[in-house]
C-alpha cells in the first residue's frame, strides 16, 4: 500500500528599519570598515514543500528570497579602537542607493528509512 502525502509553505516576513547604523564599505586607502546611518527595507519570502512516497520515503525542499533596499542618510563613522562608531571625516558625498536580491535553494533532502538489519 502507498500512501502519498503533501504539504507546501509559505512565509512573507517584512522588516523596516530606521535610522540604523550598519557597515557601508572599506576605506579605499587604508582598508578599515566605514560605516553609515541608514534606512533599510527587507523582503523575505520562503516556499517549503514536502511529498511523502511511504512511510520510509519522502523528498522536500525549502528556496529562499530575499531582497533589501538601503538608503544612507550621508552621515558616515569610522570604528573606534574600543569598538564604539565615532564621527568619521568623511566630506558630504553622495552614497548610492544600495539594493541586494539573493535567491537561495537552502535545502534540498531525499530521505530513506530503512528497516533495521537490511
Amino acid at each position: 500500500i502507498l500512501c502519498f502525502a503533501k504539504s507546501l509553505l509559505y512565509e512573507f516576513v517584512f522588516n523596516k528599519n530606521y535610522n540604523e547604523e550598519g557597515f557601508t564599505t572599506n576605506n579605499e586607502i587604508t582598508y578599515d570598515p566605514i560605516f553609515g546611518r541608514r534606512d533599510r527595507k527587507t523582503f523575505n519570502n520562503t516556499i517549503s514543500a514536502k511529498y511523502t512516497f511511504s512511510v520510509n520515503t519522502s523528498l522536500s525542499l525549502t528556496i529562499r528570497h530575499n531582497w533589501s533596499d538601503v538608503r544612507y542618510q550621508n552621515q558616515f563613522y569610522d570604528l573606534g579602537t574600543d569598538g564604539h562608531l565615532i564621527a568619521g571625516r568623511y566630506p558630504r558625498v553622495e552614497f548610492p542607493e544600495a539594493c541586494l536580491e539573493m535567491i537561495k535553494i537552502v535545502s534540498f533532502e531525499y530521505s530513506v528509512d530503512l528497516p533495521q538489519g537490511s
